[in-house]
């Protein structure tokens, strides 16, 4: 058998599933702390250097593109005419700025708004600033008539466009830059991002091979060995580590498959068993239940239902007397099964044997308590009734069983009371203990002789069929006996009673007809 560890013990190399699984979890986790933050990282560095492009750069180069289109416009122009009166020749005239050298100054102020943030630009941006203001001082300043126009203006306008490209190539290296940061943040996001998944699809590799092979497949291999087993096949529990989870499922299956055998070694006994006694069984079973032929004018009908297989502890038969009366006999031993049932047969016969003999109920009363005597622990209730129907009399003699039934052609009925005590070894001396009595019996009559299983016969609820109802079916019942003893039946089952509580046994008989067969038995009515 496969060793196991006991109960409350553990064994720290096991990989359990639960091990397993917070492993699994674990190393999930840890994956996540490690790629997470990178990865956020270098998301914020792709956004510091959107914010670079849209923020700084972006505006930047518009400002120096106007500013450069508004030098080049020159600073006077659409400035209004100096008039020829305003003062004598060679004399200054005041000169107001024009809309290029406005715009100029406005771009300007935007640029150093725009390249604050860009550290590179600074040096680029006050060298144009000092180059513009020059350029500005020089557009508004004083100057003569129009004939007399200062001709270092173009030198400055030029020195301001050289510091302007100057500008703009730095402002392009700072694009460049900004494009090379931010394609190393994608990359290092990505690749943190790759790395991440690549360890998560490698912990999930891992965790599914490590289920295959220490869960799916020990698992399957158990479950094709055990339906082996279950289909009658010879199977064999693969072997397991002492230190695995499934070792102690493999020892409980393996006490399972044993039990499995020793359960179908003693299903064939069985099987044997019954082969070789069931004849044996179904014999005793006709013995008990088997009815002779009644004498002149009794057509008479009795079935048996076993609580326990197809053996009751009841008998019952109808015996053809000499002088043309009929006798009927109907015994319940104590229990039922099998031990009861060969009892019985004993009794019923002993009882037959006086009464075949003429001995009448008496002599077969006392013979079946001879066969009682030895038993201490075993007792019969009897009951026999002598039909005779020259003399239009019944005679009955009630050794302690259930009352029978007399239904009158009338309608009327009546029981047979008992007329002494139970059959058994508790009855010392049988000669004078029972005793005959009688009443007429005419046409139209109908006796019922039944065990205490019929009027005692219990529902779910707890409830008994009881005498009254007993008393219902037999006034409201068909007259001949075999419809009788349906009847009967029937109102057992319709009152759902348990069948296996005790064995009901019921013997019908009036004087009709004969009735065709020699020795019947009436089929189980029991449904």
């Amino acid at each position: 058998m496969i060793a196991t560890p006991g109960p409350g013990r553990r064994c720290p190399g096991r990989l359990t599933p639960a091990r397993l699984l917070w492993g699994a979890l674990g190393s999930a986790v840890a994956i996540a702390a490690v790629t997470v933050p990178g990865a956020l990282d270098a998301r914020e560095d792709v956004n510091r250097t959107a914010l670079r492009f849209s923020a700084h750069l972006d505006p930047a180069a518009r400002a120096l593109h106007e500013l450069v289109a508004a030098v080049r416009s020159g600073p006077a122009a659409g400035g209004p005419a100096p008039r020829e009166d305003a003062g004598a020749a060679g004399a200054a005239v005041p000169r107001p700025p024009g809309p290029g050298a406005a715009v100029a100054a406005d771009r300007m102020a935007a640029l150093h708004t725009a390249a604050g943030g860009l550290p590179r630009l600074g040096a680029p941006v006050g060298d144009l600033q000092r180059e513009l203001s020059a350029w500005l001082a020089a557009a508004t300043a004083p100057r003569p008539l129009p004939a007399l126009a200062p001709a270092g203006q173009g030198e400055l306008t030029d020195r301001v466009l050289v510091h302007a490209s100057r500008l703009t190539d730095a402002v392009y290296q700072e694009y460049d830059r900004a494009r090379a940061d931010a394609s190393r943040a994608r990359e290092a996001m990505g690749l943190r991002l790759t790395l991440g998944a690549a360890a998560l699809l490698a912990l999930l590799f891992a965790l599914t091979t490590l289920m295959w092979c220490r869960i799916v497949l020990p698992l399957a291999t158990l479950e094709h060995t055990l339906r082996a087993v279950a289909s009658g096949r010879p199977g064999r529990l693969p072997a397991v580590p002492r230190r695995s989870w499934l070792a102690h499922a493999h020892a409980q299956t393996h006490r399972v498959q044993l039990a499995l055998k020793e359960e179908r070694w003693a299903a064939r006994r069985d099987r044997e068993a019954l082969r070789s006694n069931g004849t044996a069984a179904m014999g005793l079973r006709h013995i008990l239940t088997v009815t002779e032929q009644p004498g002149p004018g009794v057509r008479s009908h009795g079935d048996t239902v076993a609580a326990e297989g197809l053996i009751a502890g009841d008998f019952l038969d109808t015996v053809a007397l000499p002088g043309g009366a009929t006798a009927l006999l109907q015994g319940d031993i104590a229990g039922h099964g099998v031990q009861a049932g060969l009892l019985a047969a004993q009794v019923k016969y002993a009882a037959l044997a006086a009464l075949r003999l003429g001995r009448g109920p008496e002599a077969a009363v006392q013979a079946a308590w001879s066969a009682l005597a030895h038993e201490d622990e075993r007792f019969a209730t009897l009951a026999v009734v002598v039909l005779d129907p020259a003399a239009g009399a019944l005679h009955w003699l009630n050794a302690g069983h259930e009352e029978p039934f007399l239904r009158r052609a009338t309608g009327e009925v009546e029981r047979l009371a008992a007329t002494g005590p139970l059959v058994g070894s508790l009855v010392t001396e049988p000669d004078g203990s029972w005793s005959v009595r009688s009443t007429a019996f005419a046409r139209g009559d109908l006796v019922v002789l039944c065990t205490d299983g019929l009027t005692e016969a219990r529902n779910a609820a707890g409830h008994q069929l009881g005498d009254a109802t007993v008393a219902t079916v037999l006034r409201e019942g068909p007259p001949d006996p075999p419809a009788m003893v349906r009847a009967l039946y029937l109102a057992v089952e319709e009152h759902g009673a348990d069948w296996q509580r005790d064995d009901v046994t019921i013997l019908a008989a009036d004087t009709g007809c004969r009735p065709a067969p020699a020795r019947t038995a009436a089929p189980d009515h029991r449904r």
